[in-house]
């Protein structure tokens, strides 16, 4: 259950994410500095799994990771968390490197999702596990949505969808603030399908903002539903090979 976008001004690149989950769920731990053999990444850690939804490394590479439900029916869980699918793929330096990668996982025990990857001057890479077959393909728009639920991602894409085209002006005239109020938006209503979700099982209890230029990736994480989060958390990392400032 999450909604992520995008957008690319220039050398600035913006991602967006919406965390939903149960209200039973653990609260999420916001992103600190992790590192993996040869390169460090900001990433939130769930306490329920130990794994994680998303990550930012210093070679600028910016991993999002989704439920899947298929043919409108919400997946069962798997025997291994998809939370641990992002940490073994924080190493990759270039996009087909983490394609490889990905396909090199035991995906047979996890339950389907989705994936999406992006690196500065590369075309963006979406992944899709059915729970049988791995697709991947490029992306090529410089914004765009993905959407998902627990009750079926076709209903909250289709609502999420129509909001995201009706906004397309705006959002060409504010950029990251439109996104940002289209992350907070409870239209057509606060409901189970609003971006903003909330329903009497589960809500958006998460939202994060990243911002890569050239020189690092800066995110700036909310807990709490984004219609009514306080002040973010800030960690920034820098990116390997990015001149020092000062």
């Amino acid at each position: 259950m999450c909604t992520a976008s995008w957008l690319t001004a220039g050398d600035r690149f913006h991602f967006l994410f919406n965390r939903d989950e149960r209200r039973t769920r653990a609260v999420g731990r916001a992103p600190f500095v992790h590192q993996a053999p040869g390169v460090a990444y900001l990433a939130p850690v769930d306490p329920d799994s130990g794994g994680t939804w998303f990550a930012a490394t210093a070679r600028g590479l910016v991993l999002a990771l989704l439920n899947r439900s298929v043919d409108g029916q919400p997946p069962g869980p798997g025997r291994r968390s998809r939370g641990s699918l992002i940490p073994e793929l924080v190493g990759a330096r270039d996009l087909a490197g983490l394609a490889a990668l990905l396909a090199a996982q035991d995906l047979a025990e996890c339950a389907p999702f989705r994936l999406f990857a992006d690196l500065p001057g590369a075309t963006a890479l979406g992944a899709v596990w059915d729970g049988r077959r791995l697709a991947t393909q490029p992306i090529t728009t410089s914004e765009g949505l993905l959407c998902s639920s627990s009750r079926g991602d076709q209903e909250a894409t289709r609502v999420r969808s129509a909001l995201w085209t009706a906004r397309r002006a705006e959002r060409a005239a504010s950029g990251l603030e439109e996104l940002r109020s289209f992350h907070r938006s409870h239209l057509p209503e606060r409901s189970a399908t609003s971006v903003c979700m909330h329903r009497e099982d589960a809500e958006t209890v998460s939202h994060l903002e990243v911002l890569r230029t050239p020189a690092a990736i800066r995110v700036a994480y909310f807990a709490g539903s984004p219609c009514g989060a306080g002040e973010p958390e800030i960690s920034t990392l820098a990116l390997a090979g990015a001149p020092a400032s000062g």
